[in-house]
């Protein structure tokens, strides 16, 4: 075990034993939630393989937020999300400023929502909300970041302490790293899966979130499926990032997909 590091053995959230390492975990991740959303742009990059009976493949995605509105007390967020395996492009969602847009290049179809009337608290819920029911799998995390980062910068550090909790919702074991800081979270509940939460001081005593290491290990008779994974946190936007979205010729519009708003 490292010096400094502390391990908590429980099954589930709420388990009164490891509520004060629990505290201490979400005033960690409260603020650096609250400065990535301070930054004008960040950008989480996930790469990694999926290994499936021996087969493996790279995956990559890429998320993108910024605030397109120079006013610090202003908020016009903009998004751009790709997903890609093997270096292929495999789905693409941008939010614009006033619509949602997921577009699925194997079935060169896309879905949206309109939320331009959708009060700005709400917005990031609203936002991510949609981008989750169409991003799948591990994906999700970097839209669970996103949104709580968009949320921090609106409610501020309490807010963002308060409902922050691991990605894993059932977990066994939870270790924080008092010297790095970092956090990390292993369950065996229904599989094997690990998520490492690493921060790091910026030379002035605050801390901020570097990146997120995961892994996740799925056994079922005839199939194995090992997932192995980094998000790299970037306070600034991705070179060429794109938050509009033209229809390709001939997609096809699916109707119901996404939420629709006013």
């Amino acid at each position: 075990m490292k010096k400094g590091l502390v391990i908590l053995p429980f099954l589930a959230l709420g388990t009164t034993y490891a509520s004060a390492d629990i505290v201490s975990a979400k005033l960690l991740m409260g603020e650096v939630l609250e400065n990535l959303g301070n930054e004008t742009a960040f950008t989480l990059h996930k790469t990694g393989t999926e290994n499936t009976n021996g087969t493996e493949v790279t995956l990559e995605s890429i998320l993108v937020v910024k605030d397109m509105d120079p006013d610090p007390a202003l908020y016009n967020y903009v998004i751009e999300y790709r997903s890609l395996r093997n270096g292929v492009l495999i789905n693409r969602a941008a939010v614009d400023g006033s619509r949602v847009w997921f577009y699925n290049v194997a079935s060169n179809s896309y879905s949206s929502y309109s939320y331009h009337n959708v009060s700005l608290p709400s917005k990031p819920t609203v936002i991510f909300r949609n981008l989750n029911k169409l991003v799948g799998g591990e994906d999700q995390l970097l839209m669970q970041i996103g949104q709580q980062a968009f949320e921090a910068s609106l409610s501020g550090r309490a807010a963002a302490t308060n409902k922050w909790l691991p990605w894993i919702p059932v977990y066994r074991t939870l270790e924080h790293d008092f010297g790095q800081p970092t956090i990390l979270v292993e369950s065996d509940v229904p599989n094997l899966r690990s998520i490492e939460y690493v921060t790091e001081d910026n030379g002035s005593g605050v801390n901020h979130l570097k990146n997120i290491v995961g892994y996740t290990e799925l056994i079922r008779p005839g199939r194995t499926v090992i997932n192995d994974w980094t998000i790299t946190v970037d306070p600034t936007e991705l070179a060429g990032s794109n938050y509009a979205f033209v229809p390709p010729a001939n997609a096809r519009a699916i109707a119901g997909a996404l939420s629709q708003g006013g």
